[in-house]
């Protein structure tokens, strides 16, 4: 939870350091719970918002948003019905190239949760 308020502020402020340590968050939480979706899912989407966002290094970086992908597909794997991260894997496949994948990962996380506003 605290992760994901760190990085609802990063989406505002744009500051890195908040940003690595919404990730750190996550990763722990991954750590002690290797079957958390939902932070596979937010962990994802910090990479792809790194790539999108010139933040730092990981700006328009193939291994970043391949390093997105990885994490919104495990999430997707994990729990099958959390729209967020069907919706965080179609953002990712959209900057991929992959629209049809993306269109149906997106109708996906919609058919879970009509109200998913991402």
């Amino acid at each position: 939870m605290r992760a994901s308020d760190i990085f609802t502020a990063v989406r505002s402020s744009f500051i890195a350091a908040n940003l690595y340590e919404a990730r750190r968050l996550l990763e722990r939480s991954i750590f002690l719970d290797p079957n958390y979706a939902r932070a596979y899912a937010t962990l994802s989407y910090t990479h792809l918002f790194a790539w999108i966002f010139r933040l730092d290094e990981d700006h328009l970086s193939p291994a970043a948003l391949e390093h997105a992908h990885r994490l919104a597909r495990k999430a997707v794997q994990l729990d099958p019905y959390l729209p967020i991260a069907h919706a965080n894997l179609g953002h990712v496949l959209t900057f991929q190239g992959q629209h049809e994948q993306s269109v149906a990962e997106f109708e996906k996380a919609i058919a879970l949760n009509p109200n998913l506003a991402r």
